[in-house]
C-alpha cells in the first residue's frame, strides 16, 4: 500500500507537468496521457517498478534506518535507459526530489519537495481526496495558497508564482504561490487546507533562536528551508486562523505570522489594501491625463461586489459610474447609473453575505443582470446604445467581449482569468477564457487597472500601451496586499522578540498591532505611489536613448543569469525589434523595474553594509514601533534583508531603473564599489529627506518629477566626481562636496531639503 502511494504521487505530479506543457489537453483526445502510460508500465513491469520505488525508499529512509537495496547497482546501471521509457518522467522527478514526509508517522498527504535546476522550489502533495502544490521562487519566499477549480492547478500556480516573484521585489522574500484541488466531496476545502499546511510543515526546517532545526524523519538533500508562509488567497481568506493555529501547535517559529491575516493580523478585505493600492495607480494615470476631478469616472470591470479587490475597488471613489461588469456566472449592465444611488447599492451588496450580481436592485433604465449560461441575451435599447450594438440579441461570450472593448475611463480587472492578449499570441495558458478574450489593440478604455493577477498577458499589455493606453502591470498595481503581509510578518517577528524578553504580554502585542494598522497601510501605499512615479520618470526624455539603455541593461542581466528566463528573453526580443522612436512602454519598464531590483538585491547581499543603511530598517517600521522598541530592531532576524530591501526600493524608485544602471555602468569601476559609493553619498546628501519632500509633493505630479530630476542630477555629479578621484587615489573617501560641482544646483537642492523637518530616530 505504501508503495502505491509513492506511485500515485509521482504519477499525479507527472500528469500536472504534462498539462502545463500541453495546454488545452482536457479538450483534446489525441494526446497520450503520461499518467496512464506510467500506470500501464507499472502493471506490465512490476519488478522494475518495485525496484524504482525501492530506490525512493532507500534515498529517503531516515538516518539509522536505511533500507537494504540488493539490486541497487543493477538499477542504477540502466537509469539512462529507463528514462527513455514510460518510467522516465517519474525517475527524473525522483532524482530532483530533495525531501519527503513519507516516513513522518503522522503525515496525512504524501509530500515530495523538488528542487529544480532553475532554482524553483516545489512542494507537491497527494491525498486520495485532494492534490496540491506550492511553488517558490527562492528559499525565502511568500505568496498565497488558493483553493483552485482548475485541473491544471500547477499551471495556474506557475503563472501566478512568476507574477509574484516580480511583485515581491519590493519586499524581503521572493514570490511563491500554492493551490489545492479537491478530487471529490469527501473533505471540505478547509480540511484540505489544513492537511496542506501540515504537509508544508512536515518538510520545513524550524528555528530555535538562530539555530536551524531539521524536520524529524526527513532526509534533506538541500540547504536550510525555514521560511514558509501561506498567505490568504482565492477561497482561503477565512482560513488564516486555522493555519496559524497549526503553526503554533507545532511550534513553528513564525507562529501566527505563518498565515498572515486572521484574528491577530491584517485582514486585506477589511483594510481594502489591495484595491487602495490599485487606485494609487489609477489616480496617477488620471493625473497624467490632466484629470482634476469634477466629472464622474466611467468604469467597466471583472468581478463582483462580494470580492475583495473588485468589491472594495468599486467603493473607493463615489464618483464611479459602473456601467458593466461580469464574473464567472453573471453579466451586469447599467447604462446610465445615478452615481449616488449606484454607490449606495454597491455598498449594500458589499456588506450582504454571499452577494451576487443578481441581488442588485437599483438599475438605471435598461439595466439588468444576465446569466452567462443563456444561449442568447436580449439587451435593452439603452444597453445597445451604450455598447454601440445594432442587434439586441447577443451571445454571452460576445457580450463580454463588447464590454471589455467599451470606450470608458477605466477598465478595472478585479476577477480571475486572462481576458486580454496580443493579436499575434498563440497558446495563452488560460484555456477556460479563450472564447471571451480580446486583443490589447482593441481596448478603448483610457486606463487599465490590474487589481487581480494575470488579467492580461504581457504581450497584450504592450500592444495596448503602444496603441496609446495607460497601464502598468498586475505586479505593480496589486502589490499592496503582499507588501502589507510582509510588514505584518516582520512586525510580528519583532514583537515576538519583545514578548520573549518579558517586556509586554499578548494583550499588549494585539493592541499594538491594531494601533499601527493605518501607519502600516500608509507605508504600503507609499510604495505603490513610488513605483508609479519611478515608471513615469524612467520613460521621460529621449525615447531612443531610453530604449538603447534598457536593452543594454537587459543584455547584461541576461548574460549574468545562470538559468533561462523566458519572460526576460521575450522582453528583450520585443525591445530589440522595436523602432527607436517608439521607446519603452510602461508595462515593459515595469518588468525592467523588477529585474533591476532583483539585480541590486543580489549585489547588496554580497556587500558589507554593517556601517551603512541602519536607519533604513527603522524607517521600515511604523513610528510607534520605532519609539517603543528601537533597541530590539537591530536584533531582528531579518535585519539585513530589510535593510537591503529598503535601500534598493529607495534608489530605484527615486532614480528610475535605467538611470541607476546607467550611472553604475558609466563610472567604469566595479558594480559593488559603485553601489557602495551610492549608499554613502546618498547618506551624506540627506537623500532620505529628499524622498520625504518628493512624497509630500506627489499630489502635484509635475513638482514631484522635477524634484526627482534634481536628486538624480546631484547624485550623478557626486558619483562622477568620486569615480574620477578614485582612479588617481584608490583610498579616496567620498565627500558631500563632490555633489557641489554645480553651485547653483547644490543651492537649489539645499533649498528643497530645508522644508523637510522629520528627523529620523537613531539606533
Amino acid at each position: 500500500m505504501l508503495d502505491q502511494r509513492i506511485l500515485d504521487c509521482y504519477a499525479n505530479y507527472v500528469h500536472q507537468i504534462f498539462l502545463q506543457e500541453n495546454p488545452g489537453y482536457e479538450m483534446n483526445d489525441h494526446h497520450s496521457d503520461p499518467r496512464a502510460r506510467l500506470y500501464g508500465a507499472w502493471r506490465d513491469n512490476p519488478q522494475i517498478a518495485q525496484r524504482i520505488v525501492a530506490m525512493f525508499r532507500h534515498k529517503f529512509s531516515p538516518t539509522g534506518q536505511r533500507e537494504a537495496l540488493p539490486e541497487q547497482a543493477a538499477i542504477l546501471s540502466d537509469v539512462d535507459g529507463l528514462k527513455k521509457g514510460d518510467f522516465g518522467p517519474m525517475i527524473c522527478a525522483m532524482e530532483q526530489t530533495v525531501r519527503t514526509n513519507f516516513y513522518c508517522p503522522d503525515a496525512q498527504a504524501l509530500v515530495i519537495k523538488i528542487l529544480h535546476p532553475n532554482g524553483v522550489i516545489e512542494i507537491f502533495m497527494d491525498h486520495p481526496a485532494f492534490q496540491g502544490v506550492m511553488l517558490k521562487g527562492a528559499m525565502m519566499a511568500r505568496g498565497g495558497l488558493r483553493w483552485s477549480d482548475r485541473q491544471d492547478f500547477r499551471t495556474e500556480c506557475w503563472q501566478l508564482m512568476q507574477t509574484q516573484v516580480l511583485k515581491n521585489t519590493i519586499i524581503v522574500p521572493s514570490g511563491s504561490k500554492g493551490a489545492f484541488l479537491l478530487k471529490d466531496d469527501r473533505i471540505s476545502a478547509l480540511q484540505a487546507y489544513e492537511m496542506f499546511v501540515h504537509g508544508i510543515l512536515d518538510v520545513s526546517d524550524n528555528l530555535a533562536g538562530r539555530n536551524v532545526i531539521s524536520p524529524a524523519n526527513v532526509r534533506c538533500y538541500d540547504g536550510h528551508d525555514f521560511y514558509n508562509v501561506v498567505a490568504a488567497d482565492k477561497g482561503t481568506a477565512s482560513f488564516s486562523d486555522q493555519g496559524n493555529a497549526i503553526a503554533l501547535d507545532r511550534g513553528y517559529w513564525l507562529g501566527d505570522a505563518f498565515a498572515s491575516g486572521g484574528s491577530n493580523g491584517y485582514n486585506h478585505k477589511k483594510l481594502a489594501i489591495t484595491s487602495r493600492g490599485t487606485w494609487v495607480s489609477i489616480r496617477h494615470h488620471l493625473a497624467k491625463l490632466g484629470y482634476e476631478g469634477g466629472h464622474f469616472l466611467s468604469i467597466v470591470g471583472i468581478g463582483d461586489m462580494a470580492g475583495d479587490v473588485f468589491g472594495n475597488g468599486m467603493l473607493e471613489d463615489s464618483t464611479v459610474r459602473l456601467l458593466a461588469a461580469f464574473n464567472y456566472e453573471s453579466i451586469f449592465i447599467d447604462p446610465n447609473p445615478d452615481p449616488d444611488a449606484s454607490y449606495r447599492e454597491r455598498c449594500r451588496l458589499f456588506h450582504l453575505p454571499g452577494s451576487r450580481w443578481s441581488d442588485y436592485a437599483d438599475f438605471s433604465l435598461g439595466g439588468g443582470v444576465y446569466s452567462r449560461h443563456q444561449a442568447h441575451i436580449e439587451l435593452s435599447d439603452q444597453a445597445c446604445n451604450m455598447l454601440g450594438l445594432t442587434s439586441r440579441l447577443i451571445r454571452p461570450n460576445d457580450l463580454i467581449k463588447e464590454i471589455l472593448k467599451m470606450q470608458v475611463d477605466v477598465l478595472f480587472l478585479g476577477g480571475i482569468g486572462t481576458f486580454v492578449q496580443a493579436q499575434a499570441e498563440e497558446n495563452v495558458m488560460d484555456a477556460a477564457n479563450a472564447q471571451t478574450r480580446v486583443y490589447g489593440k482593441d481596448l478603448r478604455a483610457k486606463i487599465v487597472a490590474e487589481g487581480a493577477n494575470l488579467g492580461m498577458t504581457q504581450a497584450g499589455r504592450i500592444e495596448y500601451a503602444l496603441a496609446g493606453g495607460l497601464l502598468n502591470t498586475d505586479a505593480v498595481d496589486n502589490c499592496a496586499g503582499v507588501n502589507c503581509s510582509d510588514h505584518e510578518i516582520n512586525i510580528k517577528i519583532l514583537l515576538d522578540q519583545v514578548l520573549r524578553e518579558g517586556v509586554m504580554d499578548q494583550s499588549e502585542r494585539a493592541r499594538i498591532l491594531q494601533g499601527i494598522t493605518e501607519d502600516v497601510c500608509a507605508h504600503v501605499l507609499r510604495e505603490n505611489a513610488w513605483q508609479n512615479f519611478a515608471l513615469t520618470f524612467s520613460v521621460m526624455g529621449d525615447q531612443s536613448l531610453i530604449l538603447h539603455r534598457t536593452v543594454g541593461f537587459l543584455q547584461a542581466y541576461k548574460a549574468a543569469c545562470f538559468v533561462k528566463d523566458n519572460g526576460l528573453c521575450a522582453l528583450l526580443d520585443g525591445l530589440q525589434g522595436r523602432k527607436q522612436s517608439a521607446g519603452v512602454t510602461r508595462p515593459e519598464m515595469a518588468a525592467v523595474l523588477a529585474y533591476v531590483k532583483r539585480y541590486l538585491k543580489g549585489i547588496l547581499e554580497k556587500m558589507d553594509l554593517s556601517e551603512l543603511g541602519e536607519e533604513e530598517v527603522l524607517r521600515y517600521f511604523p513610528r510607534a514601533i520605532q519609539e517603543q522598541f528601537s533597541s530590539f530592531i537591530k536584533d531582528h532576524f531579518l535585519f539585513s534583508e530589510i535593510k537591503i530591501t529598503m535601500l534598493v526600493n529607495r534608489f530605484v524608485d527615486l532614480l528610475g531603473p535605467i538611470e541607476l544602471f546607467y550611472l553604475v555602468q558609466e563610472l567604469d569601476v566595479s558594480v559593488m564599489d559603485s553601489v557602495c559609493a551610492l549608499v554613502m553619498l546618498d547618506h551624506q546628501i540627506n537623500g532620505h529627506r529628499m524622498s520625504q519632500k518628493i512624497a509630500g509633493t506627489m499630489g502635484d505630479q509635475t513638482a514631484a518629477l522635477l524634484l526627482m530630476g534634481l536628486y538624480r542630477d546631484v547624485l550623478r555629479g557626486g558619483l562622477q566626481q568620486w569615480a574620477k578621484n578614485r582612479k588617481s587615489d584608490p583610498e579616496y573617501v567620498i565627500s558631500v562636496k563632490d555633489a557641489a560641482r554645480d553651485v547653483l544646483l547644490w543651492d537649489h537642492y539645499q533649498v528643497a531639503l530645508s522644508v523637510v523637518t522629520d528627523a529620523p530616530i537613531r539606533l
